[in-house]
């Protein structure tokens, strides 16, 4: 079986089978406009009349694309980027500019990876084993994997640190993963990024080849799992920017491998007993009906699994988010917008109506507080003030803590149109609000892509602090290493320019409202 062929079958596999093999009907019924749309491409990309639904799946709009497809050329793209400036050194024009940052970070960035998947270890029927990878073994899919934990070791090794015990490059040794399948050992050789967040190279190098089928019991087999699974190698899970790392990137693989589907088991590969406390574990919901799992839920078995996912990772070199490269001067290219609104559906959140014209013609303002030892701004409660006098705004003051459930605080970001912070993971909640939203960073800290890049990818207006003698630090700095560093102090800073700022945002949000806010929502009743 080639590797096209295997693909294919993989799809249709994810797409068309239940937990005990069976084949059934795509449910879509939970899914809203964007992932529909994303789904139909995919499907009728592979097989136009056979896409695992009773009926034909639907073509894009004649002769567009969504950018992973083969042959999308960037003329052709829906929700492309915009961008202003000059093209170079991206580009030579403004078009080549546009498809560089749609390449980086839109639609057009899941190509690669939908085109780089290579069969490892070649199946030989539907009993077999199978592994396929892409480039840089930063993501696979497998059949009827096997994996023997009974001489697995979860606890706590001399030295270790709790990052490094997470995510032991060691823990999988020879003879403990494998199937039954013609294995191309060179195609598992060490990539040139190969670091634990990179690739999953470390896992998968002593996949060996059987013997015997691994998909019943008392053939290897203590345990055999049956429901899809996806492995999840995390970043740190108690900070939002890089945990929401982990949850494009899966959202990415689940695109490019064709399904949304919620009939899957998250299995967190923590090869460790810490803890295992997640701050935004309602996210989950969005991806899986069951409660996340732990690789030491499998201790003292053989465990073979029908269906594997090892999707892409949270710190690629050019992955998304973090670190990540863009063309400056482009907004918008629809990737991250299609994840904004499938997390908003699956978790069922949706904007609160206005009562009167009033409150419909009001800006809605969110300021959020740190509530952390820095980057505090000493006079918000001056600020707030300021901004309540103004009749054009509707200002809501709020701190993003544990006491407040996740799925409130998204509520919270979404029914917002100009989001305010200090720069810190709490920007990420830009991410949920509406398509036309604005995002005041009132000072970068001298950090000034992290989060300027990710409303630039996620299409939302963005506005910074621009006169430095028009704040005051409270002191140098309290950082161990370098005390100067302006992150780890609080700040004060000049109301009138705060006011001019945050109108000037104001300003650039409220044509984009205007325009894009009688947009049906992304649910259900748009299908």
């Amino acid at each position: 079986m080639d590797c096209r062929s295997l693909h294919l079958l993989l799809v249709l596999l994810t797409l068309s089978s239940s937990t005990d093999g069976t084949p059934e009907s795509i449910d879509d019924s939970d899914l809203g406009r964007l992932d529909v749309g994303i789904l139909n491409s995919l499907r009728y990309e592979k097989e136009p009349t056979k896409c695992g639904s009773d009926e034909p799946c639907s073509s894009p709009p004649s002769g567009k694309c969504w950018g992973f497809e083969k042959n999308c050329k960037a003329n052709n793209r829906l929700l492309m980027p915009v961008c202003t400036g000059t093209p170079q050194p991206y580009a030579s024009t403004m078009e080549g500019k546009a498809e560089k940052f749609d390449n980086q970070a839109g639609m057009g960035y899941a190509k690669d990876f939908y085109d780089s998947l290579e069969t490892v270890c070649h199946s030989n029927g539907p009993e077999d084993s199978s592994l396929a990878c892409g480039k840089d073994l930063n993501h696979c899919r497998a059949t009827n994997l096997y994996l023997d934990f009974r001489k697995s070791d979860f606890e706590m090794r001399a030295g270790d640190r709790a990052a490094t015990a997470r995510l032991r490059p060691d823990f999988i040794e020879e003879k403990m993963l494998g199937g039954k399948c013609r294995l191309d050992r060179s195609k598992l050789k060490q990539p040139k990024y190969s670091s634990h967040l990179q690739s999953w190279w470390a896992e998968l190098k002593h996949f060996a080849p059987m013997d015997k089928p691994t998909n019943a019991k008392g053939q290897h087999c203590d345990a055999v799992v049956s429901r899809p699974v996806i492995f999840m190698k995390m970043d740190a899970k108690i900070n939002m920017y890089h945990h929401f790392c982990d949850f494009v990137n899966l959202y990415v693989s689940q695109l490019i491998n064709g399904s949304f589907t919620r009939e899957v088991q998250i299995v967190d590969w923590d090869t460790s007993n810490l803890d295992n406390k997640d701050p935004f574990e309602d996210t989950w919901r969005a991806f899986s009906k069951y409660k996340v799992k732990r690789l030491s839920d499998y201790t003292g078995k053989r465990v073979c699994f029908k269906e594997v996912l090892f999707p892409l990772l949270p710190r690629m070199v050019f992955g998304l988010f973090y670190n990540m490269p863009v063309a400056p001067g482009c907004t918008g290219g629809g990737l991250m917008e299609s994840f904004s609104h499938h997390l908003l559906n699956r978790l069922n959140i949706r904007r609160t109506p206005t009562k009167t014209d009033l409150e419909a013609r009001r800006i809605r303002i969110l300021f959020m507080s740190r509530g952390t030892r820095f980057r505090n701004v000493l006079n918000e409660q001056t600020l707030i003030s300021a901004l309540k006098t103004v009749g054009e705004y509707a200002v809501r003051h709020v701190t993003y803590d544990r006491s407040m459930p996740f799925r409130k605080q998204v509520e919270s970001s979404h029914n917002a149109d100009i989001l305010i912070g200090m720069h810190g993971a709490g920007l990420t909640h830009m991410l949920f609000l509406p398509d036309w939203a604005g995002v005041f960073e009132i000072y970068n800290t001298q950090d000034p892509n992290c989060y300027k890049d990710l409303a630039a990818i996620r299409g939302l207006e963005y506005q910074t602090w621009e006169k430095d003698k028009l704040l005051q630090p409270e002191d140098g700095g309290h950082h161990k290493i370098d005390s100067a560093k302006p992150k780890f102090t609080n700040y004060n800073f000049d109301m009138a320019e705060f006011l001019r700022l945050v109108g000037k945002l104001a300003d650039r949000v409220r044509p984009r409202r205007d325009k894009l806010r009688r947009r049906p929502q992304t649910n259900k009743d748009e299908l």
